[in-house]
């Protein structure tokens, strides 16, 4: 660890927060093994209108503004977050953001949530291994070890699976 250089694993809907950092800063997108594809889990929100809405028309023309092109790119200029829309994240302003680009190269090899009751542990796993490297507590080698053996423990113990 040189000490000069810092970074975070997070996601794009940051951007929009480091604007003003006042130190120079770049996106890349997550590491992945030698010939092998970089994944990561996609994020998202859901939405719904409640059975009991007074306004459910309302509600949906809301819903249907909310994830309309239009405001996919309003919400990409405000804060980073790459569009729901397939038209509005096919926007040049989007493909051609060298900043953005790492996370929507990101999105075509999105891999899904693991279907074991132990994702949260094995999320922890990984989130210890790279703070005690970050912290200088482990070398690279040692945490990176540690994780797999957590994680794999973890993952075993939920039953197997991640799929």
């Amino acid at each position: 660890m040189t000490g000069r250089y810092a970074f975070a694993l997070n996601g794009n809907w940051q951007l929009g927060n480091v604007e003003e950092a006042g130190f120079r800063y770049g996106t890349a997108q997550f590491p992945a093994p030698t010939g092998g594809r970089s994944r990561v889990f996609p994020g998202g929100e859901g939405f719904a209108i409640g059975s009991r809405s007074q306004h459910p028309d309302l509600a949906w023309k809301f819903l249907e503004q909310l994830m309309s092109p239009e405001s996919g790119l309003a919400v990409y200029e405000a804060a980073g977050s790459i569009p729901l829309h397939e038209q509005a994240a096919a926007a040049p302003e989007i493909q051609d953001d060298p900043m953005v680009a790492p996370f929507v190269a990101a999105t075509r090899d999105a891999a899904p949530w693991p279907n074991n009751p132990n994702t949260a542990a094995m999320q922890k796993a990984l989130g210890t291994a790279v703070s005690s490297v970050i912290s200088g507590e482990q070398p690279p080698e040692v945490g990176a070890r540690d994780a797999i053996e957590s994680i794999d423990e973890a993952r075993e113990q939920g039953g197997g699976g991640c799929a």
